[in-house]
């Protein structure tokens, strides 16, 4: 049974929750199959966590500090699959493809700000669409070199690492 606690004080967050978390999980880690995962929302936290647990003279030995984005690699396993591209990455392939495109007029908007056309990009692959769902011919047209740069350039986005990791299925840590 998982409990979801929400604190706003940050300290008190730390004393009833995070340091009693943290005074007995690295005693047991070692015991563990799988490894022990402290996940955060990002690097910030796992900073401040860390700094508070130096101060309170708690080691955490055999703790795996992760934000979402380390927890995927994680799971997926590292070594046979793609690195995820970088939100810049992405960026700069999408204004790469609008480059390649002179003659198509939505690349050509795009290339000036590719930021819109970009999320539009990413909502529809979230929701495992890819270019075809896009009406116009043009926009189709850029998404497909979009996609096809992004695999030239050996890289992945979160959204298809997520769906390899669904058909995956590896065991929760």
């Amino acid at each position: 049974m998982a409990r979801l606690l929400f604190y706003r004080d940050p300290d008190t967050a730390w004393r009833q929750v995070l340091m009693p978390w943290f005074q007995f999980w690295p005693r047991e880690a070692w015991r563990q199959k799988r490894p022990v995962v402290f996940l955060a929302p990002d690097s910030s936290i796992i900073a401040w966590v860390k700094s508070r647990l130096v101060k309170a003279g708690i080691p955490a030995l055999g703790i795996q500090f992760h934000a979402p984005g380390g927890l995927r690699a994680l799971l997926r396993g590292g070594g046979e699959t793609r690195p995820l591209a970088l939100r810049e990455d992405l960026r700069l392939l999408m204004e790469l493809a609008a480059v390649d495109l002179p003659d198509n007029p939505i690349a050509q908007a795009t290339a000036q700000e590719p930021s819109d056309f970009l999320r539009h990009c990413d909502r529809l692959e979230a929701a495992g669409w890819d270019a075809n769902a896009f009406d116009l011919p043009e926009a189709r047209e850029l998404a497909n070199r979009f996609y096809q740069l992004i695999d030239e350039s050996g890289l992945q986005t979160s959204s298809s690492a997520d769906r390899a990791l669904l058909n995956k299925q590896p065991p929760p840590p």
